[in-house]
């Protein structure tokens, strides 16, 4: 996330932890300012790192649609987690 959105990575906290099952599953909260970091990504510097990382066309999508997701969650003024399972 800091490379993408040319930050450096000391201004982004951990995610917190929300559920823990085990060592197999789990759910953690994005932090806020890591959402509206991913958010505020424009399509220029998202073409520029994609070229830079050498990314195919499918991470490029993923990446835009998780950009676009957390522009979504900013604007409604709702979290973004992750799921996690083994």
């Amino acid at each position: 996330m800091a490379e993408l959105s040319v930050r450096d990575v000391s201004e982004f906290r951990d995610c917190e932890v929300v559920v823990n099952d085990s060592e197999e599953s789990g759910v953690d909260r994005v932090m806020p300012e890591t959402v509206a970091a991913l958010a505020a990504v424009e399509d220029a510097r998202l073409r520029e790192y994609a070229e830079d990382e050498l990314l195919d066309e499918y991470e490029i999508e993923r990446i835009t649609a998780l950009r676009d997701l957390a522009r979504e969650a900013v604007r409604l003024s709702h979290g973004m987690y992750r799921w996690m399972c083994v």
